[in-house]
């Protein structure tokens, strides 16, 4: 319900109304609880990095720090970057700037198409998760922002273990006896679903 609201305040020309629907629209409480007083700046944590954006001006910019280069192997990593900025980002951009690897991208308020601005900041987060290790793994760079990991308590962990190893022990023996069958198929069905039992079960 909260995408119609975006696009309807694109249209009527409320631009500004139009970006804060769309940051309720990736989450609800994300202007609340991570951007200051005058609705102004917003810094949205994600994983091991952080998104900074700020509205000033009648202009949008974000940038997300991504890796301190300092110590790193850099005409390597340097070229990983140039890569990257070609493929997959298509939007924003991957910048150096005192040793430090940052996504940037800005534009006015009256350019920012609902659409657009939601694969820009897609495009950022998901390219944040998919090479800030393999950056720090290959080239020795180091991230800027330690992940904050809440580990579960043990009576979570012992159950989520045992879930876990009952599912497939299950699985085995109704494979066991589909594969004794010929029910080829069926093993497969059963094997699908337990994959997506795990997954659940990892999730809750």
């Amino acid at each position: 319900l909260l995408w119609p609201n975006v696009t309807k305040a694109w249209d009527e020309k409320r631009y500004q109304d139009s970006f804060y629907s769309l940051l309720d629209y990736i989450n609800p409480s994300l202007r609340s609880k991570y951007g200051n007083t005058s609705q102004t700046e917003f810094t949205v944590p994600h994983g091991s990095v952080v998104v900074d954006i700020k509205i000033q001006n009648h202009e949008v910019n974000i940038a997300c720090a991504l890796v301190d280069s300092t110590e790193a192997i850099r005409i390597p990593l340097l070229r990983k970057i140039a890569e990257v900025n070609f493929y997959p980002l298509v939007l924003a951009q991957i910048k150096l700037k005192a040793n430090q690897l940052t996504f940037h991208y800005s534009t006015t308020l009256d350019t920012c198409e609902p659409f657009k601005m939601y694969y820009v900041l897609k495009e950022i987060c998901s390219t944040a998760d998919r090479y800030d290790d393999e950056l720090r793994e290959k080239f020795k760079t180091k991230h800027l922002v330690e992940p904050k990991v809440v580990y579960p308590s043990p009576d979570v962990t012992t159950g989520a273990w045992n879930t876990v190893n009952d599912i497939i022990n299950e699985t085995f023996q109704y494979q066991t006896y589909f594969d004794s069958q010929r029910w080829f198929g069926s093993s497969l069905d059963f094997l699908m679903i337990a994959l997506k039992r795990i997954d659940l079960c990892l999730q809750t």
